[in-house]
């Protein structure tokens, strides 16, 4: 089989992956579901000139579970994002609409992040730490307000009903 050749951005981008996982790949995170970390890989033997140089950083739970994605790293402009635990917790919450616990224990993911970050940094990369966006955390998805044409035959409706009770009272008084 002959070997691929990857371009100067992909063969990085496949260094740090190879890299990452000899660091921070072969240790387990978390106590109960317990997850792999991966730093993806080119899909191919380039980057398109570095414009698809962004690589996923991930959970990958070792059994069974949902892949949580914690941020990536751009190697090409020399930057990283990292989510926080809040972070992770609240895009849980939107993704199964409130329901379910979440599955990595806060200790064990903060752990993470710090070897994250420091494995990050060791790489010349700018980390920034994504905080979860402000506001309530969404419990449950608000229920549909009935459509303006829907409200207008309910509203008719009422008003046909009541007359036809004036009506009907008229009738009987008479």
């Amino acid at each position: 089989m002959p070997e691929v050749k990857h371009t100067m951005f992909a063969q990085q981008a496949l260094s740090l992956a190879e890299l990452f996982q000899a660091v921070l790949g072969g240790k387990p995170v978390g106590t109960g579901v317990k997850y792999r970390a991966e730093l993806a890989a080119p899909d191919g033997p380039s980057t398109g000139g570095g414009k698809q140089s962004l690589q996923a950083i991930k959970l990958t739970p070792i059994d069974t579970g949902t892949t949580l994605v914690v941020g990536h790293a751009n190697q090409v402009e020399g930057t990283a994002e990292v989510r926080t635990y809040e972070y992770l917790v609240r895009m849980q919450q939107q993704r199964f609409k409130g329901s379910g616990e979440f599955p990595l224990d806060r200790a064990a993911y903060d752990a993470f992040l710090a070897q994250l970050q420091t494995f990050l940094t060791n790489n010349r990369m700018r980390v920034a730490v994504l905080a979860a966006p402000p506001g309530p955390a969404p419990t449950a998805a608000p229920a549909e307000a009935p459509r303006s044409g829907q409200a207008a035959l309910y509203i008719g409706l009422a008003v046909v009903a009541a007359a036809l009770a004036g009506l009907a009272a008229y009738l009987l008084r008479r």
